[in-house]
């Protein structure tokens, strides 16, 4: 299995959706960051890459979507609790995002999800552990 895992994202703005993601309190990786790319470490083995559209078109080697109107790719992220999951949603509401929808709880997960300034959505969970006898 993978040691590191990077999400590479196509930004129309670079500069807005380094602030959205700064203000949502990721931390740019500069060892990562050039003019092609923005870093963001999420965890220790997880990164976000900002792209310009024009440089991730080209990486990609294909057309873009157009995440306003369908979608891309859905990322998930999981939590350790439900208030952690709060904090993340509402400091991207905070930042610019818009929810999707209410915060759903069905016992075991809780989640939440929002679009990002570029529209790509993002679901937010915590999933209690289920002990097994």
């Amino acid at each position: 299995m993978s040691k590191q895992i990077i999400f590479n994202l196509p930004v129309k703005d670079i500069e807005r959706s380094k602030a959205f993601f700064s203000q949502m309190g990721l931390l740019i990786n500069p060892e990562f960051t050039d003019e092609n790319a923005t870093c963001f470490d999420v965890t220790e083995n997880v990164f976000l890459a900002l792209l310009p559209e024009p440089h991730f078109k080209e990486a990609s080697m294909g057309e873009l979507a157009d995440a306003s109107k369908g979608n891309e790719v859905l990322i998930a992220i999981g939590m350790d609790s439900k208030e952690e999951v709060d904090s993340l949603v509402d400091g991207a509401i905070k930042a610019g995002a818009s929810e999707l929808h209410e915060p759903a709880d069905m016992g075991t997960i809780y989640g939440r999800s929002f679009a990002d300034v570029d529209h790509h959505k993002w679901n937010v969970f915590y999933m209690r552990q289920i002990k097994t006898v």
